[in-house]
């Protein structure tokens, strides 16, 4: 079972704010596109796409059989992105 305190310990503990990252994290949700109406389809855009991608090839090389939350924040780390841009803010 998924425990998200102990993640919220773990990042706290590294010195970031997870109250702070939870907060950016949203925003950043926020602002993307809506899907609405009758029949309205999702698909994965490009970025996310990648961002699949590359979470899997950190996978493969630590030579797991599927991929994780740990993967997706390494892929966000290595990523030139949004998710780079909420760890890597300066800790006050």
């Amino acid at each position: 079972m998924y425990n998200i305190n102990r993640d919220i310990n773990r990042i706290n503990k590294s010195g970031a704010d997870a109250s702070q990252i939870r907060q950016q994290a949203q925003e950043a949700f926020n602002k993307l596109p809506k899907v609405s109406g009758e029949g309205a389809q999702l698909y994965a855009s490009t970025t996310f796409q990648r961002l699949v991608d590359q979470a899997w090839k950190e996978a493969q090389s630590l030579k797991d059989e599927y991929i994780s939350k740990a993967h997706i924040v390494l892929a966000m780390l290595g990523a030139n992105g949004a998710g780079l841009n909420v760890f890597s803010q300066k800790r006050t």
